[in-house]
Protein backbone atom coordinates (compact mmCIF):
# COMPACT_ATOMS: atom_id res chain seq x y z
CA UNK A 1 0.00 0.00 0.00
CA UNK A 2 2.76 2.28 0.67
CA UNK A 3 4.70 1.68 -2.39
CA UNK A 4 1.26 2.27 -4.38
CA UNK A 5 0.05 5.62 -2.46
CA UNK A 6 4.38 7.01 -2.63
CA UNK A 7 4.19 6.61 -6.47
CA UNK A 8 0.82 8.29 -6.86
CA UNK A 9 1.62 10.76 -5.13
CA UNK A 10 4.89 11.62 -7.45
CA UNK A 11 2.58 11.09 -10.17
CA UNK A 12 0.56 13.89 -9.16
CA UNK A 13 3.04 16.04 -8.65
CA UNK A 14 4.46 15.20 -11.92
CA UNK A 15 1.37 16.68 -13.46
CA UNK A 16 0.81 19.71 -11.59
CA UNK A 17 4.25 20.92 -11.93
CA UNK A 18 5.59 22.97 -9.52
CA UNK A 19 3.29 25.93 -10.29
CA UNK A 20 -0.31 23.73 -9.70
CA UNK A 21 -1.81 23.04 -6.50
CA UNK A 22 -5.26 21.85 -6.50
CA UNK A 23 -6.42 18.34 -6.84
CA UNK A 24 -9.77 16.87 -6.29
CA UNK A 25 -10.66 13.51 -5.03
CA UNK A 26 -13.71 12.35 -6.30
CA UNK A 27 -15.68 8.94 -4.69
CA UNK A 28 -19.04 7.76 -3.67
CA UNK A 29 -20.46 8.22 -0.14
CA UNK A 30 -18.24 5.08 1.74
CA UNK A 31 -15.73 4.49 -1.16
CA UNK A 32 -13.12 5.63 1.41
CA UNK A 33 -12.47 9.12 0.08
CA UNK A 34 -11.34 10.74 3.23
CA UNK A 35 -8.88 8.11 4.21
CA UNK A 36 -7.43 8.11 0.80
CA UNK A 37 -7.20 11.89 0.92
CA UNK A 38 -5.01 11.18 4.56
CA UNK A 39 -3.41 8.79 3.03
CA UNK A 40 -2.06 10.65 -0.30
CA UNK A 41 -1.32 13.65 1.67
CA UNK A 42 1.29 11.71 4.23
CA UNK A 43 3.25 11.00 1.33
CA UNK A 44 3.83 14.54 0.39
CA UNK A 45 6.78 15.56 2.17
CA UNK A 46 8.06 18.47 -0.40
CA UNK A 47 4.98 20.66 -0.43
CA UNK A 48 2.61 21.36 2.20
CA UNK A 49 -0.46 19.89 2.29
CA UNK A 50 -4.03 21.05 3.04
CA UNK A 51 -6.99 19.07 2.61
CA UNK A 52 -10.61 20.17 1.76
CA UNK A 53 -13.59 18.32 2.65
CA UNK A 54 -16.49 19.32 0.53
CA UNK A 55 -19.17 17.94 3.23
CA UNK A 56 -18.24 21.21 5.07
CA UNK A 57 -19.59 23.32 2.16
CA UNK A 58 -23.36 21.26 2.49
CA UNK A 59 -26.25 23.35 1.39
CA UNK A 60 -29.10 23.73 4.18
CA UNK A 61 -31.63 21.04 4.62
CA UNK A 62 -34.53 23.48 3.11
CA UNK A 63 -32.40 23.19 -0.03
CA UNK A 64 -30.80 20.03 0.10
CA UNK A 65 -34.30 18.31 0.47
CA UNK A 66 -36.61 20.69 -1.59
CA UNK A 67 -36.90 18.36 -3.86
CA UNK A 68 -37.39 15.55 -1.36
CA UNK A 69 -35.22 14.08 1.04
CA UNK A 70 -34.81 10.89 -1.30
CA UNK A 71 -34.90 12.69 -4.70
CA UNK A 72 -31.96 11.54 -7.17
CA UNK A 73 -31.92 14.61 -8.89
CA UNK A 74 -31.98 16.37 -5.08
CA UNK A 75 -29.19 14.60 -4.03
CA UNK A 76 -27.41 15.37 -7.11
CA UNK A 77 -27.83 18.97 -7.70
CA UNK A 78 -28.71 20.16 -4.19
CA UNK A 79 -26.13 18.28 -1.33
CA UNK A 80 -23.30 20.65 -1.91
CA UNK A 81 -22.98 24.64 -2.08
CA UNK A 82 -20.55 25.06 -4.92
CA UNK A 83 -21.09 29.00 -4.57
CA UNK A 84 -19.17 29.14 -1.18
CA UNK A 85 -16.81 26.39 -2.23
CA UNK A 86 -15.75 28.50 -4.63
CA UNK A 87 -15.56 31.53 -2.80
CA UNK A 88 -13.86 29.84 0.46
CA UNK A 89 -11.45 27.72 -1.38
CA UNK A 90 -10.68 27.45 -4.45
CA UNK A 91 -10.60 31.11 -6.02
CA UNK A 92 -8.39 31.76 -2.76
CA UNK A 93 -6.23 28.82 -3.50
CA UNK A 94 -6.40 28.97 -7.37
CA UNK A 95 -3.79 30.35 -9.86
CA UNK A 96 -4.89 34.00 -8.99
CA UNK A 97 -5.64 33.96 -5.54
CA UNK A 98 -4.58 35.78 -2.71
CA UNK A 99 -3.85 32.41 -0.48
CA UNK A 100 -6.61 32.93 2.34
CA UNK A 101 -9.00 30.57 2.33
CA UNK A 102 -11.09 28.96 4.84
CA UNK A 103 -11.49 25.18 4.79
CA UNK A 104 -15.40 25.27 6.14
CA UNK A 105 -17.95 27.06 5.74
CA UNK A 106 -21.00 24.86 7.07
CA UNK A 107 -21.03 22.82 10.17
CA UNK A 108 -22.10 18.74 8.90
CA UNK A 109 -23.29 17.63 12.74
CA UNK A 110 -25.15 20.90 13.74
CA UNK A 111 -26.48 20.41 10.03
CA UNK A 112 -25.99 25.01 9.87
CA UNK A 113 -23.91 27.51 8.14
CA UNK A 114 -21.29 28.48 10.27
CA UNK A 115 -18.83 31.77 9.80
CA UNK A 116 -15.93 30.94 7.96
CA UNK A 117 -12.19 30.57 9.46
CA UNK A 118 -9.99 32.26 7.33
CA UNK A 119 -6.05 30.79 7.49
CA UNK A 120 -3.28 32.13 5.12
CA UNK A 121 -1.87 29.12 2.56
CA UNK A 122 1.72 29.47 1.31
CA UNK A 123 2.01 29.33 -2.76
CA UNK A 124 3.55 26.16 -2.52
CA UNK A 125 0.73 24.06 -0.90
CA UNK A 126 -1.05 21.51 -2.39
CA UNK A 127 -4.51 21.27 -1.84
CA UNK A 128 -6.53 18.00 -1.60
CA UNK A 129 -10.30 18.84 -2.41
CA UNK A 130 -12.56 15.59 -1.45
CA UNK A 131 -15.94 14.96 -2.23
CA UNK A 132 -18.77 13.21 -3.80
CA UNK A 133 -20.38 13.74 -7.45
CA UNK A 134 -17.35 15.47 -9.02
CA UNK A 135 -17.78 18.25 -6.41
CA UNK A 136 -14.23 19.87 -6.27
CA UNK A 137 -14.54 19.39 -10.16
CA UNK A 138 -17.62 21.33 -10.58
CA UNK A 139 -16.66 23.80 -8.56
CA UNK A 140 -13.41 24.11 -10.46
CA UNK A 141 -10.84 22.14 -9.43
CA UNK A 142 -8.72 19.71 -11.01
CA UNK A 143 -7.33 17.01 -12.17
CA UNK A 144 -9.33 14.21 -10.47
CA UNK A 145 -8.77 11.36 -8.49
CA UNK A 146 -11.18 8.65 -8.67
CA UNK A 147 -11.64 6.36 -5.24
CA UNK A 148 -13.64 3.38 -5.60
CA UNK A 149 -14.75 -0.03 -3.53
CA UNK A 150 -16.53 -2.89 -4.04
CA UNK A 151 -20.19 -1.73 -3.31
CA UNK A 152 -20.24 -4.61 -0.12
CA UNK A 153 -17.27 -2.42 1.09
CA UNK A 154 -19.83 0.68 1.03
CA UNK A 155 -22.48 -0.92 2.63
CA UNK A 156 -20.40 -2.59 5.47
CA UNK A 157 -18.98 1.29 5.91
CA UNK A 158 -22.85 2.54 6.02
CA UNK A 159 -23.55 -0.06 8.76
CA UNK A 160 -20.63 0.26 10.73
CA UNK A 161 -21.51 4.53 10.81
CA UNK A 162 -24.89 4.25 11.62
CA UNK A 163 -23.13 1.97 14.57
CA UNK A 164 -20.72 4.56 15.19
CA UNK A 165 -18.02 1.62 15.01
CA UNK A 166 -15.25 4.40 13.86
CA UNK A 167 -12.45 2.12 14.96
CA UNK A 168 -12.95 -0.44 12.92
CA UNK A 169 -13.81 1.91 9.57
CA UNK A 170 -13.65 -0.30 5.99
CA UNK A 171 -12.65 2.69 3.97
CA UNK A 172 -8.81 1.63 4.56
CA UNK A 173 -9.46 -0.91 1.76
CA UNK A 174 -9.63 2.15 -0.63
CA UNK A 175 -6.08 2.24 -0.67
CA UNK A 176 -5.19 -1.70 1.21
CA UNK A 177 -4.92 -3.53 -1.62
CA UNK A 178 -4.16 -1.28 -4.73
CA UNK A 179 -3.56 -3.15 -8.29
CA UNK A 180 -2.82 0.27 -10.48
CA UNK A 181 -3.48 3.66 -10.98
CA UNK A 182 -2.76 5.84 -14.17
CA UNK A 183 -2.37 9.28 -14.14
CA UNK A 184 -2.73 12.00 -16.85
CA UNK A 185 -3.38 15.57 -16.97
CA UNK A 186 -6.90 14.81 -17.28
CA UNK A 187 -7.42 12.77 -14.42
CA UNK A 188 -6.47 8.54 -13.10
CA UNK A 189 -7.38 5.32 -13.67
CA UNK A 190 -7.85 3.04 -10.68
CA UNK A 191 -8.76 -0.55 -9.54
CA UNK A 192 -9.14 -0.80 -6.14
CA UNK A 193 -10.33 -4.75 -5.07
CA UNK A 194 -12.85 -4.88 -2.42
CA UNK A 195 -13.20 -7.60 0.74
CA UNK A 196 -15.14 -9.93 -1.83
CA UNK A 197 -12.21 -9.75 -3.70
CA UNK A 198 -14.35 -7.90 -6.63
CA UNK A 199 -13.45 -4.93 -7.59
CA UNK A 200 -14.38 -1.19 -8.71
CA UNK A 201 -13.38 0.69 -11.38
CA UNK A 202 -13.59 4.38 -12.62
Amino acid sequence: MEMFIRSLAAAVLDVLGPDGRLVAIDGVDGSGKTTFAAALAAEIHDRPVITIHADDFLNPPTLRHARGRHSPEGFWQDTYDYRMLREYVLTPLGPKGDGWYSPVGYDPGADRPMEPVFSYAPPEALVLAEGMFHAPVRAGAAPLLRCCTALGTRNLRHRQRRRRHASDDPARHCVSRPIRHGITSSGTTEVVPGDDGSSGRT
